[in-house]
C-alpha cells in the first residue's frame, strides 16, 4: 500500500511540474505571439517602403544576416539550429506579407509569361527585373550575363535562375528581353534566332527601333518578335543602379513587325500594362524620327553646351565661371556624363533621322541669331510661345 501510495504520490508531482511548465510555454506563447505580431506589422510597413521605391521583396543578404544573428543568441548548437529553422519560416511569412502588400493594386493579374529570360542585367534589365519580382513575384526570372553581374542579381534576389549561355538559357523561357547594348542585342538576336521555338515572344528594349526591327524580319525566327523602348533610365550604367530606377506610370513604346501577330502584341501590352507601364505603339520609322528629335537631340545638346564651356579652360577656372550657373544648366548636366560608348551605337544606328533634326535645329538657331542681331524681338517672342506649347503638352 506504501508502494502504489508512493507512486500516485510521484504521479502527481509529475503531473504538476508538467502542468506548471505548460503554464510557462502559455504564458510564453502569449508574449511571442504579440511579439510576432509587431514583427510582422514592421514587414508589411517595410514591404510597403520597398513598393515604393521599387526594391525587391526577397533579399536574400538580409534575411541570411537574421538567421546568422539569431543562431548566435543561443549557444547550444541543436537548439540554434532549431531556431533557425523557426525563423526561417517566419522570414517567409514576412515575405508573404510583403508580395501580399505589393501586389494589392493587381490581385487579379493574370500571369502571361510564367518564365521570363533578360538577356543583359545591366541598368535597364536590372530594374526589368526587379520590376517584374515586386509586380508579378510567381514569375521565375532568368538572368543571362557575365559571372559578376548575375551573382549581384542573384545575391540581390531579383533573378531566381542565372545561365551564362543564352543559347541554352532561352530554351527555359516563355519571353526573352534583349537588354544589352544597341549592337549587341543585334548580335544576340541573330546568336539566338535559330534555337527560338514557337510560342516564344522576344521583346528588345534598344532605344532605336528600325535596324533591329529590319533585322528580326530577316531572320528565319520561330518566336514573334515586338520591338520595345522604355522610356526610363539614367545617366549611369550597371545593375549596381538599377535599383534607383522608378518604372511605375512609365512609358513603354512598342513597335510590333510582320514578326509580331495581333495576339502577341495584346499579351505584351497587357503584360507591360500589369508591370504598371503605360504602353504605346506605333511604327519603328515614326518612332526613330520622333525621339531622334525628343531625346538624341537632346543629349548632343547638352554635349555640345558641355563641351564648348570646358573648351580650353582649365578644371579650376572652369568651375569658377559654373558657380555663376542657373538651375537650367544643372538640369542638362547628367546628360553630359552619359557614356560615350552606348550614344555612339545610338547615333549610329539612328544616323540619318538624327542628321535631319539637327539640320532642322540648325536652322532654328539661325533664325534666332539673325533675329537678335537684327532687334527683331517679335521673332524671338514667337519661339517662346511655341515652346510654351511644347512645355504645357509635355505633361506626365
Amino acid at each position: 500500500m506504501e508502494e502504489v501510495g508512493w507512486r500516485r504520490t510521484s504521479e502527481e508531482s509529475e503531473e504538476s511540474a508538467l502542468a506548471a511548465k505548460r503554464d510557462k510555454i502559455d504564458s510564453l506563447d502569449q508574449t511571442i505571439a504579440a511579439l510576432l505580431k509587431q514583427r510582422l506589422e514592421l514587414a508589411q510597413e517595410i514591404g510597403q517602403v520597398k513598393a515604393q521605391r521599387n526594391i525587391p521583396v526577397k533579399d536574400s543578404g538580409r534575411e541570411q544576416i537574421v538567421l546568422d544573428h539569431v543562431r548566435s543568441v543561443v549557444e547550444d548548437p541543436i537548439l540554434s539550429d532549431a531556431v533557425a529553422r523557426v525563423y526561417q519560416q517566419l522570414l517567409n511569412e514576412s515575405r508573404e506579407l510583403q508580395v501580399k502588400e505589393d501586389t494589392q493594386q493587381v490581385p487579379n493579374s493574370k500571369l502571361y509569361f510564367p518564365r521570363v529570360l533578360i538577356i543583359g542585367c545591366g541598368l535597364i534589365g536590372g530594374a526589368l527585373a526587379r520590376q517584374i519580382k515586386r509586380k508579378s513575384p510567381n514569375t521565375i526570372v532568368i538572368g543571362s550575363d557575365t559571372a559578376a553581374v548575375l551573382d549581384q542579381a542573384m545575391s540581390a534576389g531579383v533573378i531566381d535562375e542565372a545561365e551564362f549561355d543564352c543559347v541554352e538559357a532561352i530554351k527555359k523561357a516563355s519571353l526573352i528581353i534583349l537588354a544589352a547594348g544597341p549592337r549587341q542585342n543585334i548580335a544576340i538576336l541573330r546568336k539566338i534566332a535559330p534555337a527560338t521555338k514557337r510560342r516564344q515572344v522576344i521583346v528588345d528594349v534598344t532605344s532605336t527601333k528600325l535596324k533591329i526591327c529590319q533585322v528580326a524580319t530577316e531572320l528565319s525566327l520561330k518566336a514573334d518578335f515586338v520591338g520595345g523602348h522604355p522610356f526610363f533610365g539614367s545617366q549611369n550604367s550597371g545593375f549596381e543602379n538599377s535599383g534607383d530606377i522608378q518604372i511605375d506610370g512609365k512609358s513603354f513604346v512598342i513597335t510590333p513587325t510582320s514578326k509580331s501577330t495581333e495576339m502577341t502584341t495584346r499579351r505584351i501590352t497587357h503584360w507591360l500594362e500589369q508591370l504598371g507601364m503605360r504602353v504605346q505603339q506605333c511604327d519603328p520609322q515614326l518612332h526613330d524620327d520622333t525621339v531622334a528629335s525628343t531625346s538624341h537631340l537632346i543629349q548632343l545638346l547638352s554635349v555640345a553646351l558641355g563641351s564648348m564651356l570646358a573648351n580650353g579652360v582649365a578644371d579650376r577656372e572652369l568651375q569658377e565661371r559654373l558657380h555663376m550657373s542657373g538651375p537650367g544648366l544643372l538640369s542638362v548636366a547628367r546628360l553630359m556624363a552619359s557614356p560615350y560608348q552606348m550614344w555612339s551605337e545610338i547615333l549610329e544606328q539612328n544616323n540619318e533621322p538624327i542628321c535631319t533634326a539637327l539640320l532642322s535645329l540648325e536652322g532654328r538657331l539661325r533664325v534666332m541669331r539673325n533675329a537678335i542681331d537684327g532687334g527683331q524681338m517679335d521673332v524671338i517672342e514667337a519661339q517662346f510661345k511655341a515652346a510654351k506649347r511644347t512645355s504645357e503638352n509635355l505633361g506626365p
